[in-house]
């Protein structure tokens, strides 16, 4: 729980338009920003200009190389999420089941690592994906593979 991460992937969505948030109600249509621009004389007064998304998304987002805006607040996400990291069952066979054998314990495990994302902030995005191991490259992400799913299995026996 808890931190920051930027989406370099997320922001180049937005950019070009292919991210879920770039339409609304599967429409395109130009909508008002909430906020504030100059009023010409120092101050500031509410925005009642509309803009299409493709222009709004060209500007926040940095992807495009129509701006510089570096990292932006608009693709800054909370790191928090929720899954379910491993699950392991283990079975130990009983002696009566060995006695023939050659073996007088048995045990077989199976287990899976990084099982199930169930709440992530990222819009389907892993938030522990790194940019880059072995850099202080913490907290972005641009491109990033996901985190890994393994699964193993165990047979253990004993002589």
């Amino acid at each position: 729980f808890g931190g920051k991460m930027y989406s370099a992937t997320l922001d180049r969505m937005e950019a070009y338009g292919t991210a879920a948030m770039t339409v609304v109600n599967g429409a395109r249509d130009s909508f008002l920003v909430a906020g504030v621009v100059p009023d010409g004389n120092g101050g500031f007064k509410p925005n009642t200009q509309v803009v299409s998304p493709q222009k709004y998304w060209g500007v926040v987002a940095s992807g495009v190389g129509n701006s510089n805006t570096g990292i932006t607040e608009a693709n800054l996400y909370n790191a928090s999420n929720v899954r379910i990291r491993n699950i392991q069952l283990s079975y130990t066979f009983p002696n009566r089941l060995l006695t023939g054998t050659p073996f007088q314990k048995a045990s077989i495990s199976l287990s899976c690592n990084n099982v199930l994302m169930l709440s992530s902030h990222m819009h389907g995005l892993d938030p522990e994906s790194s940019y880059a191991t072995g850099t202080n490259a913490v907290g972005f992400e641009d491109g990033s593979s996901p985190t890994i799913r393994t699964f193993y299995i165990a047979i253990n026996l004993g002589f």
